[in-house]
């Protein structure tokens, strides 16, 4: 997987090996790849160490979150995802749109990975 990072950041250009994962953002960001697909998935890391904050801005979404609301017009889709370590911070993009249905009974709770 090839990330699509802005080229001021200091980790623009990261590649990630499809079933793997690398550590990013001062070892403070996991960017894992697949096996399901070949998007990037960025989550906090959890190695304890301290990171600046991983919140999206006017969001209660945490990196790596993905909400769905369900709504007249289909299903609306919020997701926090990385967006590359910029002059030492985490910055990250908050994303929504809207899908035909809602998966499953996802709940913005889940876990990805152990």
């Amino acid at each position: 997987c090839a990330s699509t990072f802005p080229n001021f950041a200091s980790d623009y250009g990261l590649l990630v090996a499809n079933g793997t994962y690398a550590l990013t953002a001062g070892n403070c960001v996991e960017c894992s790849c697949g096996p399901g697909d070949l998007n990037l998935y960025c989550t906090p890391a959890s190695l304890g160490t301290s990171c600046s904050s991983m919140q999206c801005s006017n969001s209660s979404l945490m990196l790596g979150n993905v909400t769905t609301q369900p709504t007249s017009g289909g299903c609306g889709v919020s997701s926090c995802s990385y967006a590359g370590f910029v002059n030492g911070s985490i910055t990250t993009s908050l994303s929504s749109g809207l899908q035909p249905t809602c998966p499953g009974t996802a709940s913005s709770s889940s876990t990805h990975g152990a």
